[in-house]
């Protein structure tokens, strides 16, 4: 637990430098790293061996509307595949940046069998269940009075009030398997209720018509005329 603790502060700090890196954006959700959207998924790879720094982690960044807090996160789950070498170093997980009122920090819920949160089955979808739930431990060691393994209840109770800058997806422990490489795929990644599906925008008008325009969610559409005129505008 000490190797995990330990990366998992490397990691953080790591994210935290690269937000600013250039990315590519679908609707509200930005990628980082080795992250990509692709047939209605989302890939994490985090890929050590290849002498490529830039894809030695992957983070799917979500926005949530301003002034959501931390207690306002009512649920917080993904499905989850991974593929290549399994859960390990704290990988995968949310990240949930908050504002403390004076600089920010992260409350992390690792994926994966507690309290370990290894041996993931592999090539296996997994639902993690709400992990912002009384009986789940979450990771609270980056703000004042935080510990590695806190109770929800007390976090909601201590943090509740500060602001959530962002929630992400973070997989970046390739450098602890033996190929150097860990890839997951996730998928319906539920913040408060909304679904993200990935399913990729329009980009010809004939994807709007005869209802297609009702299959969109990043973005939706209220109708085809609005569908039609955001490929339009995305040309």
């Amino acid at each position: 637990m000490v190797t995990t603790r330990k990366s998992l502060v490397l990691a953080a700090l790591a994210v935290l430098a690269i937000v600013a890196l250039a990315s590519t954006a679908l609707g509200a959700t930005t990628y980082l790293g080795g992250a990509s959207a692709s047939g209605g998924q989302v890939t994490l790879v985090s890929n050590t061996s290849d002498g490529n720094a830039d894809n030695d982690y992957s983070v799917a960044v979500f926005d949530v509307p301003e002034g959501t807090t931390f207690a306002d996160l009512g649920t917080l789950s993904t499905d989850y595949n991974v593929t290549d070498d399994g859960c390990m170093g704290g990988s995968p997980r949310f990240q949930i940046r908050v504002d403390t009122g004076t600089e920010t920090k992260n409350i992390f819920a690792y994926l994966g069998p507690e309290p370990n949160y290894t041996n993931c089955p592999l090539n296996t979808t997994v639902n993690s269940g709400d992990v912002l739930t009384d009986g789940r431990a979450i990771d609270t060691s980056q703000l004042p009075g935080g510990t590695f393994y806190d109770t929800y209840a007390h976090a909601l109770s201590a943090y509740g009030d500060y602001e959530v800058v962002s929630v992400m997806l973070v997989a970046d422990a390739g450098w602890a398997s033996g190929d150097g490489e860990q890839t997951i795929i996730v998928d319906n990644v539920n913040i408060d209720g909304t679904v993200h599906d990935f399913t990729p925008p329009p980009t010809s008008t004939n994807q709007c018509k005869k209802g297609g325009w009702e299959s969109f969610s990043n973005p939706s559409f209220k109708n085809q005329g609005q569908c039609v005129s955001y490929v339009n505008r995305n040309k």
